[in-house]
């Protein structure tokens, strides 16, 4: 299938509004906060979906610099203005596919990948559907302020002048962009066996496997200003050990798929942890003529709420 992408020149200032429940993007999706995150990561929207994000299209509203050191300081001349702030505010590129939209590459969260989980802990599932662009898309380029890696990370952009008068957020060109479709769903199923078919009509595993465990699967606009897929409400807390088979698929007739070609980003987490952890974490799989991916992963003994 090729790989061609053939998008509209119309660029959209849109609302994120699921077709399964979800909080809305301005709001940071599973995470709700007082004042919501930005795009700051381009996004092809490629189901015909008219959406809304915060801000103007490629335009920077700034009003409040972040008070206090940052731990990616901004250059020379330039302060930093955090997202979840009053008043901050801005909009990478955005655009309306007008075609189907091949998949280049899939990004299951770093934590699936490189850990096993535990019963009673929250498991984090997210994804991201990445398409890699011959003519790249404008993105704001984030720093990381405070608070890495916590729910109280805060990023933000890196503006020119005082703070009463800048010239704007610094910008680059990027060569991918996430990719949105409000048809896609998520389940999580135990594994019991070997023998495992997917069944195209009930959208679910049959064979060795059990009944879908219950989730709230949606889009967010995430702390890094992507556009991902997420489960909501803190999460998927395990409650049994064993193995568990996490499938994220989309209409085969959609206009959103799959192909030979697609393939699963490495984490780098694990790459890290490779050596520590031979066996743990679960490895992303696509079945490219269904038009799913998915992830087994296992859960152990030791957790705790």
């Amino acid at each position: 299938m090729s790989k061609k992408l053939c998008i509209s020149s119309l660029l959209l200032a849109i609302i994120l509004t699921l077709s399964f429940p979800v909080v809305s993007l301005a709001k940071g999706g599973g995470h709700t906060e007082p004042v919501g995150n930005n795009l700051s990561f381009p996004v092809i929207w490629s189901e015909g979906t008219k959406l809304t994000l915060p801000g103007t299209l490629l335009n920077a509203s700034l009003t409040v610099p972040y008070a206090g050191d940052i731990i990616e300081p901004c250059p020379i001349d330039y302060f930093a203005y955090a997202q979840k702030t009053e008043g901050n505010v801005w909009q990478a590129e955005n655009i309306q596919a007008e075609e189907v939209v091949t998949i280049d590459e899939i990004d299951w969260g770093d934590s699936l990948e490189s850990v096993d989980m535990k019963i009673g802990r929250p498991v984090r599932v997210e994804l991201s559907l990445y398409k890699l662009l011959t003519e790249p898309m404008v993105g704001y380029k984030m720093n990381m302020i405070a608070n890495p890696s916590s729910p109280d990370e805060v990023q933000g952009v890196c503006a020119q002048g005082n703070p009463s008068d800048h010239s704007g957020a610094l910008k680059y060109n990027s060569f991918e962009a996430t990719v949105y479709t409000p048809d896609a769903k998520l389940l999580i199923q135990k594994v019991t066996g070997e023998s495992l078919t997917w069944n195209a009509l009930t959208n679910k595993w049959e064979g060795d496997i059990e009944a879908p465990i219950a989730i709230i699967f949606a889009g967010e606009l995430n702390v890094g200003g992507k556009v991902i897929y997420g489960l909501s409400q803190g999460g998927w807390k395990p409650t049994s050990t064993g193995i568990y088979r996490i499938t994220f698929y989309m209409p085969p007739d959609g206009n959103t798929v799959f192909d030979t070609d697609t393939v699963v980003r490495t984490s780098i987490e694990g790459e890290s942890l490779l050596e520590e952890e031979m066996d743990a974490g679960g490895v992303g799989i696509v079945v490219w003529d269904k038009n799913l991916t998915y992830i087994d992963i296992t859960v152990v003994a030791g957790g705790g709420k």
